[in-house]
């Protein structure tokens, strides 16, 4: 019951079950669903629409969900004061606040689990701390919930090496997974750590709509494009040498899309800040979809959400050579691979020169991306775990 996470914190836990457990909690409350769910409280960080892990791997089924007879309603830790990243570029006192009343506001959404059915918990209910909150909608409430996850968040990244890494607990994750009703993984890695954990577990990638993403002849000169967030720039910025060789021998553009303006040394680039309501028109100006990546256990744990925006507009990926972006691009026939900087440039320049094959490798990906890693594809199976 326990397996996945520190002695001190397994003995934490089963202190809290044996105390509920003393005081008869477990025998007076409801026991929860056993059937198909009718109603479901989604329970998130954020508020509809701000962040794109949410948006795409829950908030665009919930119409579906409905549509089924499902009703959801979403309940946030932040307020609509909190804009996604923004909360990490706020000064201490106002960041301390947010976070101090997010934590209140989220006991509050334990109090309305009551009368649902079920939770719907992504990633985690709040970004610090152990995981009090589901404790008590698991144990006092004995509510089930399903659980969504779509990055190797028990692994500390490299800002979680101090104070931030300790309080971010992530060994909640096992928490999660063991305790999980049904557990949604973003890719096959993260679905070989919850079946460890939780045999009800399967893997439902990141997807985008058919149709959603309209593109447009592309334009001269030939554009080179990366969009991410601030946290994976590293990635882009090891590529500036291979970037700069091909920027003095072609006539192409750079174009980065970014929630924060990448530190480039001498490459010449344009930059567009990102925002939701341009970013379909953003990225649809890109013909070669960058998408660099080290190949380490964090990173397995990505679920190349970069490469299906490249293919859901019939934009030509080239990507790091990892296991994830072998299956993503069906072995290279959905776009290029990549290992060393040599196969990065020979790639590009070959691309560069080639319009019509970056044409014919688009259109594979675009194909690609409809039948595998589209809404359409996967919004049964969506369904199937409520």
């Amino acid at each position: 019951m326990y397996r996945g996470y520190k002695p001190s914190c397994k003995h934490f836990l089963q202190g809290i079950t044996k105390g509920l457990t003393a005081f008869g909690i477990y025998t007076c409350l409801v026991n929860g669903m056993r059937t198909g769910l009718k109603r479901v409280l989604y329970l998130s960080i954020y508020n509809a629409g701000i962040s794109p892990s949410q948006r795409f791997r829950i908030e665009q089924f919930i119409p579906a969900l409905q549509a089924a007879g499902i009703s959801i309603r979403q309940y946030s830790y932040f307020s609509n004061a909190v804009k996604g990243s923004n909360i990490k570029a706020l000064p201490w006192y106002k960041m301390f606040w947010h976070l101090s009343w997010g934590y209140a506001r989220m006991w509050r959404g334990v109090i309305m689990a009551r009368r649902y059915q079920a939770v719907f918990i992504q990633r985690e209910l709040c970004p610090l701390g152990p995981p009090l909150h589901e404790w008590a909608i698991h144990y006092i409430l004995r509510k089930p919930f399903i659980y969504d996850f779509d990055d190797a968040i028990w692994l500390p990244n490299n800002e979680q090496k101090h104070l931030l890494g300790f309080l971010k607990c992530s060994w909640k994750t096992a928490w999660h997974i063991t305790h999980a009703r049904k557990v949604i993984a973003g890719n096959a890695y993260l679905l070989n750590y919850a079946l460890a954990l939780n045999a009800q577990s399967i893997c439902i990638p990141t997807v985008l709509p058919v149709n959603h993403y309209k593109r447009t002849a592309a334009a001269a000169p030939t554009t080179l494009g990366w969009t991410g967030t601030y946290t994976t720039l590293p990635y882009l910025l090891a590529l500036e040498p291979v970037l700069m060789a091909l920027q003095q021998k072609y006539p192409i553009r750079i174009l980065v899309i970014c929630n924060r303006r990448p530190a480039f040394t001498h490459l010449a680039f344009e930059y567009r800040p990102w925002q939701a309501e341009s970013e379909i028109q953003d990225v649809a100006e890109i013909d070669i979809g960058l998408m660099p990546q080290p190949d380490n256990a964090w990173t397995q744990g990505k679920c190349g959400f970069k490469l299906i925006q490249y293919m859901a507009l019939g934009i030509c990926p080239v990507a790091a050579n990892s296991s994830l972006h072998r299956h993503i691009l069906h072995q290279g026939a959905a776009g290029r691979l990549c290992n060393t900087a040599m196969q990065w440039q020979a790639v590009l320049q070959e691309l560069i020169e080639n319009p019509a094959l970056r044409q014919s490798l688009g259109q594979n990906a675009r194909a690609r991306q409809q039948a595998m890693f589209s809404t359409q594809a996967h919004v049964n199976n969506v369904i199937s775990v409520f």
